[in-house]
């Protein structure tokens, strides 16, 4: 909740300096408040006011493309290359397994969400982060999952 206070005596002593008012003049401060959500975006937090619609970016989030090429490539190794584990694709990758695993989940996202991201039109909630945690390998439950709509 962001709550903003507007002081009467700040407010007219701004405007008009020579008029300047005593504190015990004042009758109180003026408080709006405004509930609103943080989204994180890629190493930037965007302010989403409460109530409004989420709306979809109009530009490409570098981080989630970079995840995207890295999931493709990773998972693209491990069917063609000569690696055969996540631990020989890591270590020749010179990253830690779970961090492979991260950005190997992406790499298994249904088309039409690979190219929301590299549109920049994926919801605003989807974010590196929620790679984390597993995702479902069925595509219309990513799509239910990230708030894509059903195809």
């Amino acid at each position: 909740m962001l709550r903003i206070s507007l002081n009467v005596f700040q407010a007219r002593s701004l405007l008009d300096p020579e008029n300047v008012l005593e504190p015990e003049e004042v009758q109180g401060a003026t408080q709006i408040e405004v509930p609103f959500t943080l989204v994180p975006r890629g190493g930037k937090s965007r302010i989403l006011v409460n109530g409004t619609a989420d709306e979809t970016r109009s530009e490409p989030n570098a981080v989630l493309i970079q995840a995207v090429v890295r999931g493709c490539q990773w998972r693209q190794h491990l069917l063609t290359g000569p690696e055969t584990s996540l631990k020989a694709l890591a270590i020749r990758q010179g990253v830690r397994p779970s961090y492979l695993m991260r950005f190997l989940r992406v790499g298994f996202l249904a088309p039409d969400i690979l190219e929301g991201i590299v549109n920049g039109t994926q919801p605003s909630t989807m974010t590196l982060e929620r790679f984390r945690r597993p995702i479902p390998l069925d595509w219309a439950q990513q799509r239910q999952l990230f708030g894509f709509p059903p195809r």
